[in-house]
This record gives C-alpha cells, sequence and structure tokens, in this order.
C-alpha cells in the first residue's frame, strides 16, 4: 500500500493495479471499486498509479513512459460526484 487518501470518511487505496479499496470508519464497511475500461487499459501501461484528493474530488492518476520516448504521458480521472459510477 504505497499511496492512500482519506476522503468522505473512508480511507482509498489502489489494489493489485485494477481496483480502489475504501474503508468507512464510520461503519468500518470495506468496499472495492473496479477501475473503468479506460483506466484498466492504461493500467497495463503504467509505471505509477496513485489515489489523491483534488479540490474535494476523489482521483486516480497515472504516469508511464512509452518505450523510445524521453516525456512522461500523465493521466489524471476526477470523480465529480462521489460514489456514481
Amino acid at each position: 500500500m504505497d499511496y492512500l487518501t482519506f476522503i468522505h470518511g473512508a480511507f482509498h487505496w489502489i489494489c493489485c493495479r485494477s481496483f480502489v479499496v475504501s474503508l468507512n470508519i464510520s461503519n468500518e464497511a470495506q468496499t472495492e471499486k473496479p477501475f473503468s475500461e479506460q483506466m484498466y487499459e492504461c493500467d497495463l501501461m503504467m509505471n505509477e498509479c496513485s489515489v489523491s484528493v483534488l479540490e474535494g474530488m476523489f482521483c486516480v492518476s497515472s504516469s508511464w513512459r512509452m518505450i523510445g520516448r524521453e516525456e512522461d504521458t500523465f493521466m489524471l480521472w476526477a470523480m465529480k460526484e462521489y460514489g456514481v459510477k
């Protein structure tokens, strides 16, 4: 567990590089949220993936470098409304 973030009363982290686990501290409920199809496809190339909070939104960020290129690619997914797919 390299990255951990806290939002909406729950801790969140990435598990197995394919879904986000959340642990609600008030009711001790654990849930698993799978990556979207687009996130999962990008995950196959990722070097680094993390969860964070940006302006009150839950976010998953990733970065990778394509073979033969000097620049990194960075992608950020933000959940505008928490808990809505």
